[in-house]
């Protein structure tokens, strides 16, 4: 399964990447992450069809504009998104996401979201 991650913060990003992988150990589910930190490279690496899942935590209406434009790009991919707040929520049950989450993450939370992708 291939799964793509904009994710602006290191530290952040090194977590998401260790949840991942504890995760397709666990389930023992293959999984093939890409980890972008900002847009212009996730654009670049982003290819509708290509992705199983997509995880944006750019956050805000960044974040928001981003997973929408990925949407519209890809309507199969399954769709994640991270915010500080619930403010984005009702739009990302709009535009199909699989799950949203508020920070701040843990693991079990992450494997929700993954199995929601993968299943």
């Amino acid at each position: 399964m291939r799964v793509v991650v904009l994710e602006p913060l290191a530290a952040e990003s090194r977590a998401l990447s260790d949840w991942i992988a504890d995760y397709s150990r666990r389930r023992a589910v293959p999984v093939e992450l890409c980890v972008t930190s900002g847009r212009e490279d996730f654009r670049r690496r982003f290819r509708p069809d290509w992705f199983r899942g997509v995880i944006i935590a750019a956050g805000g209406v960044e974040g928001f504009l981003e997973a929408r434009r990925v949407r519209e790009l890809d309507r199969h991919c399954r769709l994640v998104v991270i915010d500080d707040s619930e403010r984005y929520a009702i739009q990302c049950y709009r535009i199909h996401a699989a799950d949203f989450l508020v920070r701040p993450l843990n693991a079990s939370r992450v494997f929700r979201s993954l199995d929601r992708i993968c299943y």
